[in-house]
């Protein structure tokens, strides 16, 4: 599936020309470029969000996977 078809759930070029038309009727033109910047910086902090729990996830199991490496040394850390 392309990201297009996800991101637009398979909407078609004459459904999106419809949708916005109709945003356009209700909402007016001064209020659409407001509602465009609120949903850009919505979709900016679910961005920021997403990374940072990929980053750390990422960071976990590279914790567990280097504390059950059998071929890792162990510490010696406390011995003298």
């Amino acid at each position: 599936m392309h990201l297009a078809n996800l991101l637009f759930l398979d909407i078609s070029s004459g459904e999106l020309i419809v949708i916005v038309l109709v945003a356009f009727l209700v909402f007016g033109p001064r209020r659409i470029p407001e509602m465009a910047r609120q949903a850009g910086k919505w979709m900016n902090e679910v961005r920021r969000v997403t990374s940072d729990i990929r980053r750390e996830i990422r960071e976990e199991t590279r914790k567990v996977t280097d504390e059950f490496d059998p071929m890792k040394s162990p510490d010696k850390e406390g011995t003298a």
